[in-house]
């Protein structure tokens, strides 16, 4: 009797897959649901040096001392990466709200959006002002 392999049962052989990281796999996400223009080309994520890491070391589970070493490691790769500006864009673009994008932690990303936002409410008392 022939033993019964995938291929003699005529399942097709399994195709490698590439796995995703978190923030990959929501990227796609936001991506398939938004406005083609919006955000158009985020094609650069696949540029990141954070594909060659490990993805959980852009999601530290806080900011404390305890993560200050794992936050520096995920900093550097971020330093050394030819999309940081791009990522960091995106992330204060679209609000992430966790893991580390273009070197910038939760709390680094809420700071400069509140520093935007202020920049923003003094150009606008200046322009009514004059």
């Amino acid at each position: 009797m022939a033993a019964h392999t995938p291929t003699a049962v005529g399942i097709p052989a399994m195709q490698p897959f590439t796995v995703l990281s978190r923030h990959q796999r929501e990227a796609r996400a936001r991506t398939a649901t938004e406005p083609r223009d919006r955000h158009a080309g985020t094609s650069w994520m696949l540029d990141g040096a954070c594909n060659d890491e490990n993805p959980a070391l852009f999601q530290p589970i806080g900011e404390s001392a305890l993560y200050s070493d794992q936050i520096e490691e995920a900093r550097t790769v971020c330093s050394e990466c030819c999309v940081m500006p791009l990522c960091r864009e995106y992330a204060l673009e679209t609000r992430q709200p966790s893991g580390i994008w273009g070197g910038l932690t939760e709390r680094d990303r809420e700071q400069e959006l509140r520093r935007r936002s202020r920049q923003r409410q003094q150009q606008a008392s200046k322009r009514a002002a004059a």
